[in-house]
């Protein structure tokens, strides 16, 4: 028994230690959990900021796209901010969107019980002629597109491929090879120099395209155009000079600058009515509407040069002034006063008004039979008549010299009639808001008309009541010393409106938000807006510094 018991003392003597080993491998799996669920919290809260900085990104593209639709508002109709030209006038007064932070800059989108949700600013590279251009590039407002040569309508407004390849010459840095390249493409250019073009692209594995350009971009496709002819040296639009794009501190504007492919003009007045037709056949309901406008006599004038036909006063014409009705000049023609010229509106109209400068220094000359009794013949022969036929000449109201009435019957000529019944016209060039390079593609005009035209324009500075005369190309006559002559060559290429613009939007939200940047070009449309396209240029970065953008 003693034996035994011994033997199990000495069993439970040989039984190891315990060590903790449980304990510690609780420990180990503790901290390996720790650390995943470290991981993982780390991993959840990246999730959450990026999602979080993924919707205030997409928040601050709503609050930009708020901004486009607003535009469009603003835009189309610009008496409900301030922007037109008069106060019962649909047209845009090219000052006033020019730097409009009032309109353009902080606009708050939505509410929030803590305040507003977000905000706008539609924002604009300044002119290079612009005295702050170098030192604040961007300014508060928007580009027109109607200040920009229309290449897809460039051979129908210079008449024939000749005059539009002359125009096209004009701009900087332009190559006879690279015009010839954007003419064969569109379908415009030579049989010779397009087929080798055609060999060109087949290299790369596309063709002409034979058609308009759908976009500036497609420009890129043409041989000759790089991203920097096109864009200029601010390759990511944002008015600044960015590292990278120039060592000298200067922007270098692009095609881009001088070209669209958006402008669009219709025939239409300041109230965005269709225009009165002077080449109407119906005299009588063209001559009612006429008097309200611009009153008897000129319509009376206008109206006698329809049924008679007109000309241009000459060198040679009767020196008597309208108003010596009855008197017989030494080259038998009786000078009459407008009101006493007979008017047939049932007659079959011998003259077509070509253009409205042609009623300028006009005269109307007519012929009719009156009884003429030779005073030898009275006494000897009573009853005696015999028919002679009689010129009468009648003047126009509107002279070259008379400036004032230039400023107040030419312009409402050009405002509210036209010489057709077109509904759309091939989109022109507004010398109110067009660049120094567009204005010098222009025929006719020498490099000082254009500084003249610079300098004499509607600006910040300009009389607001003003407005009204600058609707219409004759101040260039009336205000720029631009000779009636000149106009006459350059009517076919301007006008003084416009009714499609190009924005950028910067939207974002309070407390430093990324902003995101949209870009959008809208037709005004008479009222009807239409966005005709947008992209995305957030990646490219604000088009301010983030510290100049309100929060």
């Amino acid at each position: 028994m003693i034996g035994t018991v011994r033997h199990n003392n000495d069993t439970r003597a040989r039984q190891p230690a315990r060590r903790g080993v449980v304990l510690l491998a609780v420990l180990v799996v503790v901290a390996l959990l720790t650390l995943a669920a470290y991981q993982f919290h780390n991993a959840m809260s990246a999730e959450l900021e990026t999602a979080q900085a993924f919707n205030r990104v997409q928040a601050s593209r709503i609050y930009a796209q708020a901004g486009l639709h607003y535009a469009a508002f603003v835009l189309s109709h610009p008496q409900a901010a301030g922007l037109a030209d008069a106060d019962d006038s649909t047209l845009l007064w090219p000052p006033a969107a020019y730097d409009a932070p009032d309109v353009f800059q902080h606009r708050p989108v939505g509410t929030t019980s803590s305040g507003v949700a977000g905000y706008f600013t539609i924002v604009a590279p300044r002119d290079p002629d612009d005295p702050l251009a170098s030192s604040v590039p961007w300014r508060f407002g928007v580009t027109d597109e109607s200040g920009k040569l229309n290449i897809n309508t460039l051979v129908a407004l210079a008449g024939n491929t000749r005059r539009a390849r002359q125009m096209l010459l004009r701009l900087p840095n332009m190559t006879e090879e690279t015009v010839d390249a954007l003419l064969n493409w569109m379908g415009r250019g030579d049989s010779t120099s397009a087929a080798g073009d055609s060999l060109y692209y087949s290299s790369l594995g596309y063709t002409l395209k034979n058609g308009p350009f759908e976009s500036l971009e497609e420009m890129l496709l043409v041989r000759g155009i790089t991203p920097r002819m096109l864009y200029g040296n601010d390759l990511n639009r944002n008015g600044l000079p960015d590292p990278g794009e120039t060592s000298t501190g200067l922007l270098t504007p692009g095609l881009m600058h001088w070209l669209t492919i958006y402008s669009r003009e219709l025939n239409v007045d300041s109230q965005g009515l269709q225009r009165l037709n002077l080449n109407d056949t119906d005299l009588q309901s063209l001559y009612d509407e006429l008097v309200p406008l611009v009153g008897e006599n000129l319509a009376r004038f206008i109206l006698a040069y329809r049924i008679y036909g007109g000309s241009t006063q000459q060198s040679g014409s009767p020196s008597q002034r309208p108003g010596s009705s009855g008197q017989q000049s030494t080259s038998d023609t009786i000078v009459q006063d407008i009101s006493e010229v007979p008017l047939d509106f049932n007659a079959r109209p011998r003259g077509r008004i070509g253009s409205l400068l042609d009623l300028v220094d006009a005269v109307v000359t007519y012929r009719e039979e009156r009884e003429f009794v030779p005073l030898e013949t009275r006494n000897a022969h009573i009853g005696l008549v015999f028919l002679r036929t009689v010129r009468y000449q009648v003047t126009s109201p509107l002279r070259s010299d008379d400036f004032r009435g230039l400023e107040e019957k030419l312009s409402i000529l050009y405002d509210r009639t036209a010489t057709d019944a077109n509904t759309e016209l091939v989109p022109r060039i507004n010398v109110n808001t067009a660049p120094r390079e567009v204005l010098a593609l222009l025929s006719g005009l020498s490099e000082q008309q254009v500084q003249s035209i610079l300098d004499n324009r509607p600006g910040a500075d300009t009389d607001p009541s003003l407005a009204p005369l600058y609707r219409t190309p004759v101040w260039l006559v009336t205000r720029a010393g631009i000779g009636l002559p000149t106009l006459r060559e350059l009517e076919r290429y301007i006008t003084a409106r416009s009714q499609v613009f190009r924005v950028q939007v910067l939207g974002y939200a309070p407390g430093g938000a990324p902003a995101a940047r949209l870009e959008a070009v809208i037709n005004t449309n008479n009222g009807r807006p239409q966005i005709l396209f947008w992209r995305d240029l957030t990646d490219l970065g604000a088009t301010l510094p983030p510290a100049l953008l309100p929060q």
